[in-house]
């Protein structure tokens, strides 16, 4: 056998030595990124905490403020009590102690809502019936219908 033969062995079993750690260190580096990347995975996300009453009152009003008059806020809210946890005695308790009110929850606020906006309307309404000003008057109003020129309260929704 030739010295040259014999070097080229001894340089392709180093090269051969040399690529297998790199690959076995490459591979081990792997398994470790694979198992971190499953234990973040397995990790159950931190339940939200709950939200004091301000915060709930707070998404009421926003929800109210979203939907009234033509909308129900509970479509709206129940997504919201899923996803946090609160119930529709922790909502009312809320709307009774940051709208101050004594009884009832969310449907009596939505009521007493429903009346002011009403009374505000209809006395708009005649003022511009009264003046002429029929391009003022909305016909198509949730709070009054237009029957022969008269202004006619509809019935409150939420009572």
């Amino acid at each position: 056998m030739k010295l040259s033969s014999l070097l080229e062995d001894r340089y392709a079993d180093r090269w051969a030595r040399e690529l297998a750690t790199k690959n076995r260190a490459k591979i081990a580096k792997e398994r470790e990124e694979i198992e971190k990347a499953s234990a973040v995975i397995e990790k159950k996300p931190p339940k939200p905490k709950k939200p004091t009453s301000s915060e709930i009152y707070n998404k009421v009003v926003t929800v109210i403020g979203n939907t009234f008059p033509d909308g129900d806020p509970i479509d709206w809210l129940i997504p919201y009590m899923k996803r946090t946890g609160v119930t529709r005695e922790e909502i009312d308790a809320a709307v009774r102690k940051h709208a101050l009110i004594k009884r009832g929850g969310l449907y009596t606020y939505l009521a007493s809502m429903w009346d002011d906006f009403q009374g505000d309307t209809i006395s708009d309404a005649k003022a511009a019936l009264a003046d002429k000003r029929m391009r003022d008057v909305d016909e198509h109003s949730p709070f009054y219908n237009v029957i022969d020129g008269k202004i006619e309260p509809t019935e409150n929704p939420w009572k």
